[in-house]
């Protein structure tokens, strides 16, 4: 396989990560944020339930003390049950609040899992980038190489025509009993 194809495929398979931590984080926020409204709805549906709960036993408590002869529109009687509506609202506030923290802490997992995602998208995206940006390095540094032997090589063959004639220049001189071309006498 060749370099720029290794490259590529490194690349898209980082790519294709990141895209696929996003996508999970995504499902992740949608599946916390319907945690949420599911939490909201529960605590809701408790509140009322509780509420009707609490109305019965309040009539329950009237329809006793009526019973027994007590006044219930006045007095002592309206007091108590004036009290007990406050304890009753009370509990069904502390319900709606409980649900609400479920509900927040459910949308607080969403907003963690959608950032989850998008960090595993630019995690991919950069690790592609990586290899991109490795791969070019790495190719740099072998044309490098190969041109410093370009260069070596060039010289050497300059040196060895130097050489060469110099020699072929050594010769003739030597066979004619003259200098050497260029040499001073």
């Amino acid at each position: 396989m060749s370099m720029l194809a290794l490259v590529a495929v490194t690349a898209v398979t980082a790519i294709a990560g990141g895209v696929a931590a996003y996508q999970q984080g995504k499902m992740a926020a949608d599946i916390a944020e319907s945690n949420a409204d599911a939490a909201r709805q529960a605590g809701e549906v408790e509140a009322h339930r509780r509420e009707r709960a609490q109305r019965r036993m309040r009539g329950l408590n009237r329809a006793t003390m009526a019973a027994h002869g007590v006044e219930v529109n006045e007095g002592t009687p309206i007091d108590l049950e004036y009290d007990q509506m406050l304890e009753d609202q009370h509990e069904l506030d502390t319900i709606r609040w409980n649900a609400e923290i479920q509900a927040l802490n459910q949308e607080g997992d969403a907003d963690m899992a959608r950032a989850q995602g998008q960090a595993g998208l630019i995690k991919g995206i950069g690790q592609a980038g990586t290899s991109v940006l490795g791969a070019k390095v790495g190719y740099d540094r072998q044309q490098a190489q190969l041109n410093q032997i370009a260069e070596m090589n060039q010289i050497q063959t300059g040196t060895l025509k130097a050489t060469t004639a110099a020699q072929t220049n050594f010769v003739e001189w030597s066979t004619r009993g003259g200098s050497p071309r260029g040499a001073v006498p």
